[in-house]
């Protein structure tokens, strides 16, 4: 960092720098504020005392029970002349799957040619206990939905919806079908549902197997999910038992959660788990009966139990049912530490949230937000605040981890953060808290992979959700973690794009446009500008319903967003791409108990230092964590982004705004072509929503700022915490549906070569 500044403070051929109105970097801080405006305030002030690590390592023992009937495997071809089977379309032919290129000369395939929907039903019967999936072999040319269906006497018992993805050669689509084994009568038979945005398409066959249970990935990596939470879980089927001994406080109570898999819940069927602590035989409480897609909590005294060395052994294990179907997916075992008081830290990420939408920023936006205003006039608002990236999982990865997107190659929507890395919720649950986090997207769980640190992960089952939901998940976590200290993440996505706030919200500002249109702007961007703000004043809402309960008013807050949204400047008309102001200006408010009010800070900060920032006022130890807190540390530095790809960076400082564009590539809605390491310069004070690009007629300062953002680049380090996306196809469609690219890869090496020769690097154009 020394070289860049080094490099943005020399001066120019009279001793000052071309084009610059004040000094880069004001020297009166957040620290100093603080000191004058609220003296009896220290952000070093001791925390509450540190708690024992309160999770139970367990281990897997024994051998699942099998069923009868696992790994058999039964294959339906096509039928030559097709019958028995039936099918309802109107184009289609039984071919063989030599003239599909797809299989031997003597196997057959049904080829369905129309762009409709259409059906295919194989006779059975089949015995429900028979199977638990069934596999479709096909091939498809363009991609659609299928719907696959167990029926009895012409009614849909079991049916589950799949995506057909397009690709070349026969895929093999499978679904889950064990809940078909609380059917006592056999099936009739299997229906295949095929819309009309799939085709032409070829079933070449359908298999039915019997998998075993305990093999079925009920937790991927690490991580058990019921309800559309997730939690660092074990999988325990019938057979098999999870032990380990532990040591608990004379306060300390356990908490164990445990689920049924969705897929295994079978009607008037509820196996029951059973824990042993110190040779006491303990029945937990069975799901019940209709079982619940949801975890299930029983918290145990433990008494005089827990005393003694080596500590008491725990074991857990399923309950003869008399099945052997039976799993269940057994969260950590957690060691509670009641307390009277126990603190809580809130961090609310608003996606797509842009820094001049909120009323309290007084910059001119005609938008409601009293919620966010409130908070500002009782905590301190910063006016600029930057974010690392214009896009979700790489600015969400840095606030987690307090390292920019340039170190830990986290640079797109694909990549997933590595196991290794060290997160913010892990170091608050080293220190005994709670760790709640609610989104309200899917991809940063499944993707981006930022479930790690937190005890307890709400997501929803698709793309995305209404924010409402989300803030409902987490209002249950809080409710259920009174007496632990809690450190809570809320993610909402409400203003994303496409916009459809609540109408009450939307018409606020769709009927101030329709009255009288703003001047000089078009109808469709016009009305797209005041959908958002429908958009933002929803999400204000939203936080009033969190913000207004005692014990979170009471505790550290901080709202943010990952970054913001470009609404018809520059060319882009309702998206992130761009590393202008309108996307890299973000929105941030603190609150902490004893801390000033109706503070504004209009020193440049930064994402990195938040997380430090929220360890010192929840007063756990920041030792090792990257960053410098905001309330002890302001020094004046320069801001960087990395833009989604690291097709681009930025670099912000005194007052200058410098956009470089690492790769040739299109940008805007209209398609504008950049140029690889071609760059634009703005002057903030006089242009916040960079209009107008100075490059040309401040080149010394362009050059300046230029070299500083390389210099900054070729100091990157790789450290290893990015790890290649593993989307699956369904995962592919969510990030498509929400306007992502699907195609990325980790980048290696260096951002860009110092001693390129091109006609930009050489000295601007």
């Amino acid at each position: 960092m020394s070289v860049v500044l080094s490099i943005l403070n020399r001066r120019g051929p009279r001793g000052r720098r071309r084009g610059a109105r004040r000094a880069p970097f004001p020297r009166a801080g957040l620290a100093g504020a603080l000191a004058l405006l609220a003296p009896g305030y220290s952000a070093c002030a001791p925390g509450p005392a540190p708690l024992p690590v309160a999770s139970i390592e367990l281990r897997l023992e024994g051998a699942p029970r099998a069923a009868a009937a696992e790994g058999r495997l039964v294959r339906l071809d096509v039928p030559e002349g097709l019958e028995p089977w039936r099918v309802a379309a109107r184009r289609w032919r039984v071919a063989s799957a030599a003239e599909l290129d797809a299989g031997p000369a003597d196997a057959r395939a049904l080829l369905l040619l129309d762009v409709a929907d259409k059906e295919i039903v194989v006779p059975g019967p089949f015995a429900p206990r028979g199977f638990n999936r069934v596999a479709v072999l096909v091939s498809v040319l363009k991609e659609g939905r299928l719907d696959l269906a167990l029926r009895r006497a012409g009614e849909d018992r079991r049916t589950r919806s799949m995506r057909l993805p397009a690709a070349h050669g026969v895929q093999r689509i499978a679904a889950s079908f064990a809940d078909a084994a609380s059917e006592s009568e056999a099936i009739d038979e299997i229906a295949l549902r095929i819309g009309g945005d799939a085709g032409p398409i070829a079933v070449h066959a359908l298999e039915l197997e019997h998998l075993p249970l305990a093999d079925w990935p009920f937790v991927r990596d690490g991580y058990g999910e019921a309800g559309g939470e997730l939690r660092p879980a074990h999988q325990l089927a019938a057979g098999q038992r999870l032990t380990g001994r532990f040591r608990a406080g004379p306060r300390q109570e356990l908490e164990l959660a445990y689920a049924i898999p969705a897929e295994l819940q079978l009607a008037g069927w509820a196996p029951a788990l059973a824990v042993e602590l110190g040779g006491e035989r303990v029945p937990l409480p069975a799901p019940g009966d209709p079982l619940f897609d949801r975890w299930h909590t029983a918290r145990l005294a433990l008494g005089e139990i827990a005393r003694g060395e080596p500590g008491p052994e725990i074991r857990i294990e399923i309950e003869d049912a008399g099945r052997p179907e039976a799993v269940f997916v057994v969260a950590e075992p957690r060691l509670v530490t009641p307390a009277a008081d126990p603190p809580l830290t809130l961090l609310v990420t608003s996606d797509t949230h842009r820094g001049d939408h909120v009323g309290a920023a007084q910059l001119g936006v005609d938008v409601d937000t009293p919620v966010l205003d409130a908070l500002a006039a009782r905590g301190v608002f910063f006016e600029r605040c930057h974010s690392t990236s214009n896009v979700t999982v790489p600015s969400h990865v840095a606030l987690m981890t307090g390292t920019h997107p340039r170190d830990t190659r986290v640079v797109d929507n694909l990549t997933a953060l590595a196991d290794e890395a060290a997160t913010l919720a892990e170091r608050f649950r080293a220190r005994g808290w709670r760790t709640f986090a609610a989104l309200s997207a899917r991809h940063l769980s499944d993707i981006g992979r930022l479930a790690q640190g937190f005890e307890r992960f709400a997501v929803p089952r698709t793309a995305a959700r209404d924010g409402k939901q989300t803030v409902l998940a987490l209002e249950g976590m809080l409710d259920g973690a009174d007496r632990s200290p809690v450190f809570a993440w809320l993610h909402l996505y409400d203003a994303h794009a496409p916009y459809a706030a609540p109408p009450e919200f939307e018409a606020r500002y769709t009927e101030r446009e329709v009255a009288g249109p703003t001047p000089g702007i078009s109808p469709q961007v016009s009305l797209g500008r005041a959908r958002y703000r429908g958009e933002v004043s929803y999400v204000d809402d939203l936080l009033g319903r969190v913000l207004a309960r005692p014990r979170v008013r009471s505790g550290v807050i901080a709202v943010t967003a990952d970054h913001g949204e470009v609404l018809g400047q520059h060319g882009i008309e309702f998206n992130h791409s761009g590393l202008y102001t309108d996307t890299v200006h973000v929105p941030l408010i603190l609150v902490w108990p004893g801390g000033p009010r109706g503070l504004r800070v209009r020193e440049p900060v930064g994402h990195l230092d938040l997380g430090r920032t929220l360890l010192e006022l929840s007063g756990v130890d920041p030792a090792g964590f990257p960053g410098r807190s905001f309330a002890n540390d302001v020094r004046a530095t320069p801001l960087f982004a990395l833009g989604n790809g690291a097709r681009s960076a930025s670099i912000s400082a005194g007052g200058w705004h410098l956009v470089l564009y690492l790769v040739e590539h299109a940008i805007g809605t209209h398609g504008r072509r950049v140029e690889r390491h071609e760059y634009e310069l703005f002057h903030l004070a006089d242009d916040p929503g960079c209009e107008r690009d100075l490059a040309r007629t401040e080149r010394e300062q362009a050059a300046r700022m230029r070299a500083a953002l390389v210099a900054w680049l070729a100091d990157a380090r790789d450290l290893g915490l990015a790890r290649a996306g593993t989307a699956n196809t369904e995962e592919l469609a969510q990030l498509a549906e929400l306007g992502y690219a699907t195609e990325s890869a980790v980048p290696r090496g260096a951002w860009i070569d110092p001693g390129c020769e091109c006609g930009w690097c050489a000295g601007g154009r």
